[in-house]
């Protein structure tokens, strides 16, 4: 798994931008402390990054067929980590985003592709809303117990910060050279860009 999640940033960097870009992603992944850590883990993190990693390269592919692997990659995501289904909506707005500013073809074009995503990873949310129905007694309790004491607003601020000064200690603070050029849409920083949006 740590080696398609690899993969997959090559092909995402190569699809957004450029193969130089692709191999800088896919080095940086793949020297990341925290991958390399979590790559010797049986746990669900470095599965759940490469299922959303090839998700995103499928998502920004020319096609319907890309469109469907992108729900179902997303779908595989979602089973193997449920708390990260947010990503889905996330992603279901780049079809809208996309919509915005076209011809009438190319926003039916582009609509299509978003109702084959949302078919596609509908499988993957079925499947654990039954399985927690199941196990758990309701589709939206998890064997840990209700959503909302894990993804209530009062957690926000609190894991913002947990996680940004994680981001820091464990990927040196240059990570945010790499957060601040996400931020900025200049053509100049992003010039191998195919579409800036992305």
């Amino acid at each position: 798994m740590t080696g398609l999640f690899v993969f997959a940033t090559y092909g995402l960097g190569c699809r957004l931008a450029s193969p130089t870009a692709g191999l800088i992603g896919s080095w940086l992944v793949a020297t990341s402390p925290a991958l390399l850590m979590m790559a010797m883990a049986p746990m669900s993190d470095v599965p759940a990054a490469a299922a959303w990693a090839v998700a995103l390269y499928f998502l920004f592919g020319p096609t319907q067929r890309s469109a469907a692997l992108a729900g179902v990659a997303a779908a595989i995501a979602v089973a193997i980590r449920p708390n990260l289904v947010f990503g889905v909506p996330i992603m279901a707005a780049w079809y809208l985003r996309a919509m915005w500013g076209s011809d009438a073809v190319a926003r039916r074009r582009t609509l299509g592709e978003g109702i084959v995503f949302c078919l596609g990873v509908a499988p993957g949310i079925l499947f654990i809303a039954i399985f927690n129905a199941v196990m758990n007694g309701s589709p939206l309790r998890s064997g840990y117990g209700q959503i909302d004491a894990y993804f209530g607003v009062t957690h926000f601020w609190p894991n913002a910060w947990s996680y940004f000064t994680w981001l820091v200690e464990s990927q040196t603070p240059l990570v945010l050279v790499g957060v601040a050029a996400l931020l900025s849409p200049a053509p100049r920083i992003w010039s191998g860009a195919r579409d800036r949006r992305a």
